[in-house]
């Protein structure tokens, strides 16, 4: 499935993705992660509502480890508010992760 779901994203076919779930997005979003295409990542999760797709407090807290983890606090904020627009709730994980990568590039005042 994983092979599956660029191929059909890139040709446009969205039969088949109407039909996946939460979970499917969020192990191609992990997957993104080990490949380093945060941009894809990003790409997928700004799809999934588009796609009748919710994302879940899961989807949240990974898109914000991986753009924290690649020294983009800044796009890891704005998943943070959206996370938290969307009534879910953040637990200190999300917060630490987003502070240290904030420390880490030098940018105090984002904290």
């Amino acid at each position: 499935m994983s092979a599956i779901l660029p191929a059909l994203m890139h040709t446009g076919s969205t039969a088949i993705l109407w039909m996946l779930t939460v979970l499917v997005f969020n192990v191609m979003i992990k997957a993104y992660r080990l490949a380093q295409n945060y941009g894809k990542a990003c790409h997928l999760f700004d799809s999934m509502e588009s796609r009748g797709v919710v994302p879940d407090k899961c989807t949240y807290s990974s898109i914000i480890q991986i753009l924290a983890g690649a020294d983009l606090p800044h796009k890891a904020k704005h998943y943070l508010k959206k996370m938290q627009e969307a009534g879910l709730f953040t637990d200190c994980i999300s917060y630490c992760v987003l502070i240290s990568s904030v420390v880490k590039i030098g940018k105090l005042e984002m904290a």
